[in-house]
């Protein structure tokens, strides 16, 4: 990268550092795109109580049923409860059934299972509502502070989102959960991270450029294809 940093980047004139400005302004009045949904695996239930209730579950044999129902919410196993949650989910149970798959995703989340805390921030934040936002949030603080990079990349974003609608929040505050996601090898977040730097929201900050160039490279280095495609 040849020229030195400038607080404006898209008048700089580089073509690096205008590409990383305009995608960053470009993200931000797309704020859908801040939380896409994580994919999840295809749900074989091959556990012995998913395969119980997969055969059972067609001839409305109702005790049956609850009973195995009961074992499932039972488990303290959080990977059962989580792939149960995917497995009904993705059934679409018929009443009384319907809501089981949420009882399973919350029970694998207090369990401390951080794949389970992303899946209900996830679905909190479908619902766009303030109470389902705040609830999200909580969810995504617990999984950020057992060092999750996806948890403090989403909390970024929330908080990002937050400052555009409602002006609540500081720029510095989303950048400390970039980066740590960043440090935990969030090939997004560094890239992201790069461009706080690159377009000046991080304000008072020294050697602006030169952490512009650490993270875009560091973003690079981990694969990420918008990174690279600067570099190159």
């Amino acid at each position: 990268m040849k020229p030195p940093y400038t607080n404006t980047a898209l008048n700089c004139g580089d073509e690096q550092y205008a590409s990383l400005a305009l995608y960053l302004h470009t993200r931000r009045t797309t704020t859908s795109s801040f939380f896409s949904p994580t994919q999840a695996n295809v749900i074989d239930p091959e556990t012995s109580l998913l395969e119980k209730f997969s055969a059972i579950y067609s001839e409305e044999d109702d005790a049956q049923v609850n009973s195995i129902l009961a074992q499932i919410i039972e488990s303290e196993d959080s990977d059962l409860l989580l792939t149960a949650a995917h497995y009904f989910y993705q059934l679409d149970l018929a009443e009384p059934y319907q809501h089981f798959w949420g009882e399973c995703l919350i029970k694998a989340a207090q369990l401390g299972n951080i794949n389970a805390m992303l899946r209900l921030a996830e679905y909190n934040l479908s619902l766009d509502n303030d109470e389902s936002i705040n609830e999200a949030e909580l969810v995504l603080n617990h999984a950020a502070s057992k060092n999750s990079a996806a948890a403090n990349y989403y909390l970024a974003n929330l908080h990002l989102d937050s400052l555009y609608r409602t002006r609540r929040g500081t720029f510095a505050g989303i950048a400390s959960h970039f980066k740590k996601a960043a440090e935990l090898n969030h090939k997004t977040a560094a890239y992201e991270l790069a461009g706080m730097y690159c377009i000046g929201d991080i304000i008072g900050q020294q050697h602006a450029y030169q952490q512009t160039c650490h993270w875009l490279e560091f973003s690079a280095k981990l694969g990420y294809m918008p990174a690279k495609a600067l570099l190159n």
